[in-house]
This record gives structure tokens, C-alpha cells and sequence, in this order.
């Protein structure tokens, strides 16, 4: 019988993703789809999920209703024959998008399979092990169609095709180059060095200095004023987590991770794991933070069992997936940044106190324990700044104490 996995097994797919906090109403599409998939498939003859894709493409829907059914049958496609559950950090345009796998010669697959396991065995996160096995098939499906069918068969300009168009147009960067670089290095030994062979033929491309966005002297003070007045219309959970961001710099995703006992109130200080670099970091919590924390803790924050900081503000109450939303509030009701397609999102909390930090000499180790960088040299990007910027920075948010805990040992 088709789908007989997905007829018996199909409430350990529905608990996974109520589990890993996906949306109720993708849960829900996803609860139609296998119903319509059970009632329907012996009567409509489907005996694959190309048949029921084939059925609605058939039945005149609209590219963007044929799409999104692409990617709840890849996502059952995937659980129902190899048993694989979804990956929370993967986007939905690249979540079970096989096709592009499927078209590949064999020795192309099977150095996908290879480098995505030596990447996991790495200890790689991954969602970063999903961004660079989506660049590494692009890049042998392009391959591929330019008459290659084995790496010996590759040339250097079927390399730099990947990154520059025939009439000389960049078509990707730095990020993709290091990506490639990534995945190749996991074959260096493979099938006798032939992939290392064209290792050479990727192009040294750097990446493209922006300038960082910052907060002014004037717009930190509006953003401190709508923090801080009970008339402001933000809830007490935003103003917590602005004041997070506003004083002590931390990432969104940190910031989303919080747990209630990260927060040692006796010391005033915060300690918790980086999602970026998996290093615990214990930083000072100045007290404008502790007294929004312990406002929204006592007089918001849901009565749960689940023992994150910040959670929705409406039942089921769950944790955060992402939160940019609340820097949009934030701004909006401190009256800045309200230029159309300006989307400045929470990092630039993180470089405000940066570089304002740098301004005021305080030494890049110190900096860096502080925000959490892996090495001083991620600082590079705030030293580039224009000196005024920086200056004005660092008279823009109240100096708190560098205790014993945040300095380099």
C-alpha cells in the first residue's frame, strides 16, 4: 500500500513539529495534507508524491499554491520514505528541495552525501551545514550542465563560471567562495584528490566593507525615553529585551535563548552559551536591565513551565523564533528610523555599543569577551568607522561597570 510509513507513523512527524515550535498554521496544513494524502490516494491512484505534485499542477493552481504544496510534500516525501524530520533552521525555499540533488551524476551525489556527513562529524551547526551542502549543489549542478559528470572532467572555467558570468558580471561573492571552500576541503583525500585538484581554479574574492549602522546620540536617547516611560506604547517583554539590546549589546538569537536562570540576580550578571560560537560568556547585567527583566517577569510573563526568559505574548505561549519585529516597535514608538526600507534590525544595538566602547578605550579583548567574539579581530569592522561616528557612539549610552568576570584571563 503507498504511504503506508505515513498512515502509521504520521503522529511522530505532527508531535516533532509542535515540539520544535513550528507555527500552528503550517501544523495545521500540514495535518490537511496528510489526511487529504490517506483518504484520497487509493481513489486518485497516487502511488508517489510526484503523482499528488503532478494532480495539482494539473487541477490550474497558481504557481505560488503549487509551490508551497511542493514543500509540504517534500517535507512528508522526506519523513514518509527516509524517515527524516525537518530542520528548524532551514528556509523554506531550501527545506527538501532534492530535485537538484537527484539531477547530479552519481560521483557528484555521493560527494554531497559524503562532505554533509564529515560536516556534522565536524560538530558544525546545522543550519550552517544546510547553507553550505544548498551552495555546494549549486555549484555541481552548474557543472553538470556545463558537460561535467566527475570532478576530473572539471576545468578552471567551470569554476569561475560559478562566480562570474561569461561577459564578466559578479554573480556571486566572498560568502559563496568560502562556503565552496568549506565543502571541497572535506574532499581533499577523496577518490584520490581529485576534487582537491580544482581547489586552486576557486577565485580569491574578498568581501565587500559596508559601512555599520549606528544609533546617534540623539536616537539613543528617544530610544532610552521609550524604554523607560510608562506612557510609551511597549509592552513590558519589548522594553526588556530593548534594554538587553540597548545596554549590553547581546545577539537576537542570544537574546531569544535566554533562560530565567541565566540571570544570577545576587551578582547582577547574566551568563548563558552563544548560539553562534557555543561559548558560555558571563557578562554584567547593568541595573536598567535587571529592573525591566524583573518588571516583565512579575507583572507580564506568562505562568509557564517552559523556562525561557521571553515568550509570546499570546497563547499557547511559546519561545521566540525571531523577534526584528520588536526593534521596529521600539523605533517607532521612539520616533526614529522610520525610513521606508530601512531595516537595521537589532544589530545595530551591537554596533552602537561596539564601537562606543572602542571610543572610550576600553581594550578590544575586554570588547570582545564582552560581545562574545570568538577572536579581537572581529572588531576590524567598528575600527574602520569614521572616528566622529565613533566618538558620538560613545556618548550615546551610559558606561556600566567592567568587573573581574568580563576581563581576558
Amino acid at each position: 500500500m503507498a504511504f503506508e510509513n505515513l498512515r502509521s507513523q504520521h503522529p511522530l512527524l505532527l508531535q516533532y513539529l509542535t515540539d520544535h515550535h513550528y507555527s500552528s498554521p503550517l501544523i495545521d496544513t500540514v495535518r490537511r495534507e496528510i489526511t487529504r494524502i490517506i483518504d484520497l490516494s487509493d481513489a486518485e491512484g497516487w502511488k508517489s508524491y510526484a503523482d499528488i505534485l503532478s494532480a495539482y499542477e494539473k487541477n490550474g493552481w497558481k504557481k505560488k499554491s503549487i509551490d508551497d504544496k511542493r514543500y509540504i510534500l517534500r517535507l512528508l516525501e522526506r519523513f514518509d520514505i527516509h524517515n527524516e524530520y525537518p530542520i528548524r533552521a532551514q528556509r523554506k525555499s531550501d527545506l527538501f528541495e532534492n530535485d537538484r540533488f537527484d539531477s547530479l551524476p552519481t560521483e557528484f551525489q555521493e560527494f554531497a552525501v559524503m562532505c554533509r556527513k564529515r560536516l556534522e562529524e565536524s560538530g558544525r551547526k546545522s543550519s550552517t551545514v544546510s547553507v553550505v551542502i544548498g551552495n555546494l549543489l549549486r555549484f555541481l549542478e552548474l557543472l553538470h550542465l556545463r558537460g561535467c559528470n566527475s570532478f576530473s572532467d572539471v576545468t578552471e572555467t567551470d569554476v569561475i563560471a560559478f562566480f562570474v558570468t561569461e561577459t564578466g558580471r559578479h554573480i556571486r561573492g566572498a560568502t559563496a567562495k568560502e562556503m565552496l571552500v568549506t565543502a571541497l576541503n572535506t574532499g581533499k583525500e577523496w577518490k584520490n584528490g581529485d576534487c582537491a585538484r580544482i581547489m586552486p581554479f576557486v577565485p580569491l574574492l574578498q568581501p565587500a566593507r559596508k559601512a555599520i549602522q549606528y544609533l546617534t546620540h540623539e536616537e539613543v536617547e528617544a530610544v532610552r525615553f521609550a524604554l523607560t516611560e510608562k506612557d510609551v506604547p511597549l509592552s513590558m517583554r519589548d522594553k526588556a529585551m530593548g534594554c538587553i539590546l540597548l545596554y549590553m549589546g547581546l545577539r537576537q538569537c542570544d537574546v531569544i535563548n535566554l533562560r530565567l536562570n541565566d540571570i544570577d540576580w545576587d551578582k547582577e550578571t547574566i551568563q548563558f552559551t552563544q548560539q553562534k560560537t557555543n561559548v558560555m560568556v558571563k557578562i554584567p547585567m547593568p541595573a536598567m536591565v535587571g529592573n525591566a527583566i524583573f518588571d516583565y517577569c512579575v507583572s507580564e510573563r506568562p505562568d509557564t513551565e517552559d523556562d525561557h526568559l521571553f515568550l509570546s505574548e499570546v497563547f499557547p505561549y511559546r519561545p521566540l523564533s525571531s523577534f526584528s519585529k520588536v526593534a521596529e516597535h521600539i523605533f517607532k514608538a521612539a520616533g526614529i528610523r522610520q525610513n521606508k526600507g530601512d531595516r537595521h534590525g537589532t544589530h545595530i544595538f551591537r554596533h552602537s555599543i561596539a564601537s562606543r566602547m572602542l571610543s572610550n578605550g576600553v581594550s578590544k579583548p575586554v570588547i570582545s569577551k564582552i560581545l562574545g567574539h570568538t577572536t579581537p579581530d572581529a572588531l576590524e569592522t567598528y575600527i574602520m568607522a569614521d572616528f566622529d561616528h565613533l566618538k558620538e557612539c560613545a556618548l550615546s549610552v551610559e558606561a556600566y561597570p567592567l568587573t573581574e568576570e568580563v576581563l581576558p584571563r
